[in-house]
């Protein structure tokens, strides 16, 4: 899978390759981790700023594995070992 050809539709939150949509990153991440998260979870006020913080995250984790550019967020670096293990 070559990774410019990962297109990511941010109004839907879907990723798709050659046609095909795949998983999302915050699915991967939360079935390793063994978490789910709701798909309304900004709508939770005292989840805000973790929201903010997780699309930070999320822009740092697409461009590592669309440009190869290492993360500098700790918690970016942390779900990359993850996924890694």
């Amino acid at each position: 899978m070559k990774r410019d050809k990962i297109i990511f539709k941010e109004d839907t939150h879907q990723y798709f390759y050659e046609g095909k949509e795949l998983t999302g990153v915050t699915r991967l991440i939360g079935k390793r981790l063994g978490k789910r998260f709701p798909a309304n979870i900004e709508t939770v006020p005292i989840l805000e700023q973790a929201t903010g913080d997780g699309k930070y995250i999320h822009a740092e984790l697409e461009d590592y594995i669309n440009r190869g550019i290492a993360p500098e967020n700790r918690a970016s670096k942390w779900i990359i070992d993850e996924l890694n293990r």
